[in-house]
């Protein structure tokens, strides 16, 4: 048996122990109390009440001890578990690894669906964190080398895309309004800079709209109308500003990477992978 595993029982031992001492101190406290007429019941000897005294007052010490004593018991739990795990290279938190492989243990997944007890099928996951598969960073900086050409390749998708905003495409906006405000909606945006272009049914009697904007489009709709786009102009903003701000959280998680890539001693390697991805 590991010491973790001897701390968990411990663990399981005092909450047992507590458990119980909870209940024979209600237990004696109810019988003094019947025995000095504070409560209604079956009365014992005095020489059981004084008994049951000091064994009351021996309990509540005891509580005191075993509260004290978890704490302590839960702090070394935490720290024995803390020192088994190690960094991911890839999500860069810290995690179990497996025993056989010392690769980093499954981790980072989201179960969706309707997930029930002894029900099959229900739920699912998606993910795990892509470092499952790599060593942990303390051991091998390859799985935050994949980690920083994952972010690279996504900033490249991201700046293709305002490469397409630049040239002024037709844009794409949703428009939710009632059913009985759809004829009217449709009429707002039938025009040369505008059009609708496919109707979905919502929710709570609400039907969407998508309707194409061009350039120059400025907009339908007073401020409180519930047919509202703004303008081209003020949409293209919008979509460029969020482009812009993925960029740059990008940059800082790619900064974050690699002082963790060095932190743990890589550097080197670092400046290796840095070579090669410049020539590629």
């Amino acid at each position: 048996m590991t010491t973790l595993q001897e701390k968990k029982a411990k663990h399981s031992e005092l909450k047992a122990e507590a458990k119980e001492l909870k209940y024979n101190i209600r237990k004696w406290n109810t019988q003094v109390k019947i025995n000095r007429g504070f409560y209604i019941g079956e009365k014992v000897s005095d020489q059981e009440a004084a008994e049951m005294q000091k064994l009351l007052s021996a309990g509540f010490d005891r509580q005191d001890e075993i509260k004290k004593e978890i704490k302590v018991v839960i702090a070394e739990v935490k720290a024995l578990e803390a020192a088994l795990k190690k960094t991911c290279p890839y999500c860069l938190k810290p995690h179990r690894i497996m025993d056989k492989t010392g690769k980093m243990r499954r981790h980072g997944w989201n179960v969706h669906g309707d997930r029930r007890r002894g029900q099959y099928g229900g739920s699912w996951h998606t993910g795990p964190c892509k470092g499952t598969r790599y060593l942990p960073l303390q051991e091998s900086p390859e799985g935050s080398f994949e980690a920083l050409r994952d972010m690279e390749n996504f900033k490249d998708g991201v700046q293709a895309q305002l490469a397409v905003y630049a040239t002024n495409p037709a844009l794409q906006v949703e428009v939710s309004v009632r059913e009985w405000d759809k004829d009217r909606a449709r009429k707002s945006f039938t025009s040369d800079l505008s059009t609708v272009t496919n109707e979905e049914a919502g929710r709570y009697g609400n039907v969407t709209l998508m309707v194409e904007i061009l350039e120059g489009f400025e907009g339908v709709g007073e401020r409180y109308d519930s047919i509202r786009v703004t303008s081209y102009k003020d949409e293209m903003t919008k979509l460029v500003g969020r482009l812009n701000k993925i960029i740059a959280d990008i940059e800082r998680d790619k900064q974050t990477m690699r002082e963790a890539i060095e932190h743990h001693g890589w550097t080197s390697e670092l400046a290796e992978f840095d070579s090669l991805s410049s020539a590629a």
